[in-house]
């Protein structure tokens, strides 16, 4: 993860999700989580890095299925609860790969070019032409691989 000076404060690079307490225990409970440990003191749960899945005592849930089910934009998220509410509040909107689409697009609208954007993101990454490829993967001379034409952005909201 690199700080990101061209995401941070961008539509998408936080948000929030509210559910009643109430729905929320509903919800683990329907994916099989104990009723004995469904309490509200139980339920807040911090991700400092990523991790693969939600978990009281013995139950768990795959933070990726937390994100389809709930229609939430990461499966990097935290989990607070006060008030008889949950609240969701992540970071990010795709694939959790390390790129903010919308920093790339600020980057991209402030003049630079893709290989600046990827060396920004992801570090030492070497940007190869295309043929290059079958040195490392011989099997690949039978692939078609379609080449379009770069996206211009215009303007970002």
């Amino acid at each position: 993860t690199v700080t990101d000076p061209y995401c941070v404060g961008k539509r998408n690079s936080t948000w929030e999700k509210r559910f009643t307490t109430k729905d929320f225990i509903g919800y683990l409970s329907s994916k099989g989580f104990s009723s004995s440990s469904l309490t509200s003191e139980k339920l807040p749960y911090s991700q400092i890095s990523r991790s693969t899945s939600y978990k009281i005592g013995r139950d768990s849930l795959a933070f990726s299925r937390m994100r389809n089910d709930l229609g939430l934009r990461s499966a990097f998220f935290t989990i607070s609860s006060a008030d008889g509410q949950v609240v969701i509040q992540g970071k990010g909107y795709g694939h959790g790969v390390g790129l903010c689409q919308i920093g790339a697009m600020e980057m991209a609208v402030r003049g630079m070019d893709y290989t600046a954007i990827i060396n920004f993101y992801f570090k030492g990454v070497k940007i190869i032409p295309i043929e290059e490829v079958t040195n490392f993967f011989p099997d690949a001379k039978d692939v078609d691989v379609p080449v379009g034409e770069p996206v211009v952005v215009d303007t970002l909201q």
